[in-house]
């Protein structure tokens, strides 16, 4: 089965990407490292601080989503992972 977890707070989806990995899956965890805890990811996504932030970040994440399509299992830890915002 090929599963995407989106976000991570307190290393909850890359424990259970980890394991699920053991058993077989096929497992990406996208995440911004959960700030000051550097949680392992194996997409790297978090907003800048600085002029223009916003447009780069919204650059990176629309060039992502082809590589976010096709999974079986997609779970999105909370809607607010995505710093969408003006600015």
């Amino acid at each position: 089965m090929k599963i995407l977890f989106i976000g991570d707070y307190s290393n909850l989806h890359s424990t259970l990407a980890r394991e699920l990995r053991r058993r077989g899956n096929t497992v990406t965890v996208l995440s911004d490292r959960c700030g000051c805890m550097d949680i392992d990811s194996d997409i790297y996504l978090q907003r800048g601080n600085y002029p223009g932030a916003g447009v780069t970040y919204l650059y990176r994440l629309f060039s992502l989503l082809p590589r976010l399509s096709g999974y079986d299992v997609v779970q999105l830890i909370n809607p607010h992972f995505f710093s969408l915002r003006p600015g």
